[in-house]
């Protein structure tokens, strides 16, 4: 896996080679980049969930990866919409598609659950190598699950977790990825983890048993040379 990398928008002097440049993408509007998730929900949950908007908690990337390659990374403005609103608008997509809570709210006031994210790293990047060049992407998301208020009318912290998606090709003369397209995956990568563990966890408030399924006894036949004078 890559070390972790982080944002690149605050840096115009990181910018992308032509060949990568995907110009005018929006992940919320592209199923092409990013295809919805279609999580299938184990256990829906009678409550409310207001989700904060995502906070941008990104740093500057590092210039040299493994202590002697270059790295170009993906810029913000290459995007079509600014990147924190992009990820937003899919982050609640995903959660309200995928059906783990019974309605997000729309003030925070009124949620059973508030759900706080920040976005640690989004980014595609080119890593150059002695021969050719990697593409590598990372997602990281930082997330907080709140509770019901209490009687002091403050909230119980129940998760706190990152969800880290890193991903790296091998070396190649030419470019095998589109570095916003790994970026995308990356991300949807990630969003994944998030909405499995959301729902893990509301099994285990809710004081629901996990499902253990035994597996049964099955005839096995071993692999066996085949003969050679025996035909199809």
């Amino acid at each position: 896996m890559a070390k972790i990398s982080k944002f690149a928008f605050l840096l115009p002097l990181f910018f992308l080679v032509p060949a990568c440049k995907s110009p005018g993408n929006d992940l919320e509007h592209n199923e092409g980049l990013f295809p919805p998730l279609a999580y299938k929900v184990q256990h829906k949950q009678a409550r409310s969930l207001w989700i904060a908007p995502i906070q941008d908690r990104r740093a500057p990337p590092k210039r040299i990866e493994k202590g002697m390659f270059p790295v170009t990374y993906t810029m913000d403005q290459s995007w079509k919409r600014p990147v924190p609103a992009m990820l937003d608008g899919l982050l609640r997509r995903e959660i309200k598609d995928s059906g783990i809570f019974q309605s997000l709210a729309k003030t925070e006031g009124e949620a059973d659950w508030v759900l706080d994210v920040d976005l640690l790293a989004f980014y595609g990047a080119v890593e150059e190598r002695i021969v050719g060049r990697a593409v590598k992407s990372n997602a990281i998301l930082h997330a907080r699950v709140y509770g019901p208020k209490g009687a002091d009318g403050k909230r119980p912290l129940l998760r706190e977790r990152e969800y880290r998606a890193p991903l790296e090709t091998g070396a190649s003369l030419v470019l095998s990825r589109d570095p916003f397209a790994m970026a995308a995956q990356s991300f949807r990568l990630s969003l994944a983890m998030l909405l499995t563990d959301l729902d893990q966890g509301g099994r285990l408030v809710d004081g629901v048993k996990e499902r253990v399924r035994l597996p049964g006894k099955t005839k096995e036949t071993p692999w066996r040379a085949q003969p050679a004078s025996a035909g199809k």
